[in-house]
Formats: structure tokens, C-alpha cells, sequence
């Protein structure tokens, strides 16, 4: 199965969702990336994978033990607006990303991602961001994150084109363009307290990283 998406085409289809009626357009993207990424996934020796959006904060987890038994685990995941889940087809979730509108900054969007614990450390939670981004670039809105983990905070800062705070409660930010080189970004990521994150500027580098998993999974 070879990726059905290049980059022009991905960008193409989210222009046009973009100028799509706005009370389906987040809908409508998150079912198109998740045709994508079933259309991936269904191939290769590993569960079918797709993408919900719901208001659901409970998840479900599904455990395999040594002796090959599954059990499947209700968790509870966070608050938000609404809730993008990577799950397989049987429902158990793999990653969420919750998005919330903030009330008191315009177009501003709180963005929380979690992978949970039996998915760690297998790339999903770069994903889900990537495609937070593309949902933010189609609903036309600015995102915004707490980076309570220093680590996500640095992958972040090293993906994408992002603007910092150091500061929860001061509306102060350093521009993305005096974050001048990975060396920078060494030095002051373990401070940074507040991302905001354009996704019309990274729109390109999301469906990079995006067409990138694709292939890896292929």
C-alpha cells in the first residue's frame, strides 16, 4: 500500500476544507486524515488505526500482559472542548489531543495531547500535534500550550516555528524569530512555560511530519 497523499495533494484538500462551511470543517479534516491513516495502517502487521473526535474525557486503554491476555482499562484522560483520539478500530485509544477555546484571547486555542502509557515512546504524540496543527490551520485558529514536560517543550520548539513565554500569567512573548538556532533552544527550553504556535506558518512542516509517519507505518 503506498501512501495515497503527497504533500501538494494533503494541502490542496485542507485549503478546500478551509474554505468549507465552518461548523463541519473540523469534522469533515479529522475524517479525512483518518481515511488516510486507516488506509495506512490496515496493511501492515499492526492494528488498524483512525481518528474520533468527541467530547468523551473518559478513554479506554487496552493492556497486553506477558502471558498475551488483554484487558481493557478505563481512564480518564483531561478537560477540553473536544477530544481527538488516535484508537484502533475495536476503540482502544492509543493518543488524545484535547482543544479548548479560550475565551479571553481571540482565535486562541488550548491545545493538551497525551499518549497513553502502554503507547509511549513509539512516536504518536508527534503526530497528534502535526495534526493538531492541521485542525488549527482549517478552523483558522492560534494554539496555545502549557509545556509542563521540558522534553515536549524541546521537540515542540525543534519542529515547528513557535513563539515563547516564560511567564503563566504575563502576556509576554520572545518571537519565533529571535529563537535563533537549536543551541538556543538547548539552553532555555527547561524555562519555557507558555507555546504559541501559528499553524499557518507550520502548516507545511505538520503534513511533512504527517506524509512522514504515513511512510514509516507502510
Amino acid at each position: 500500500m503506498f501512501c495515497k497523499y503527497t504533500a501538494k495533494r494533503l494541502y490542496t484538500e485542507l485549503i478546500h476544507l478551509r474554505k468549507s462551511d465552518k461548523k463541519h470543517r473540523i469534522k469533515n479534516t479529522i475524517q479525512m486524515l483518518s481515511n488516510l491513516l486507516k488506509s495506512i495502517t490496515e496493511t501492515s502487521s499492526q492494528e488498524t488505526l483512525q481518528l474520533i473526535i468527541n467530547e468523551d474525557n473518559d478513554g479506554v486503554e487496552c493492556v497486553v500482559y506477558a502471558d498475551g491476555t488483554q484487558k481493557r482499562l478505563k481512564t480518564m484522560v483531561f478537560l477540553a472542548d473536544y477530544h481527538i483520539r488516535l484508537q484502533t478500530l475495536h476503540g482502544c485509544d492509543y493518543a488524545v489531543v484535547g482543544m479548548s477555546t479560550m475565551e479571553n484571547i481571540p482565535h486562541g486555542v488550548e491545545l493538551i495531547t497525551e499518549t497513553l502509557r502502554s503507547q509511549r515512546r513509539k512516536g504518536y504524540n508527534k503526530l497528534m500535534r502535526a495534526i493538531a496543527i492541521v485542525v488549527g490551520f482549517v478552523d483558522e485558529k492560534i494554539l496555545y500550550s502549557n509545556t509542563e514536560n521540558p522534553i515536549s517543550a524541546m521537540i515542540q520548539l525543534k519542529s515547528y516555528i513557535c513563539d515563547i513565554s516564560f511567564d503563566l500569567k504575563k502576556n509576554q512573548y520572545i518571537s519565533h524569530t529571535n529563537i535563533r538556532n537549536e543551541k538556543y533552544i538547548d539552553s532555555i527550553y527547561k524555562d519555557v512555560k507558555i507555546i504559541r504556535l501559528d499553524p499557518h506558518i507550520n502548516i507545511d512542516r505538520s503534513i511533512n511530519t504527517i506524509i512522514t509517519w504515513c511512510k514509516s507505518r507502510m
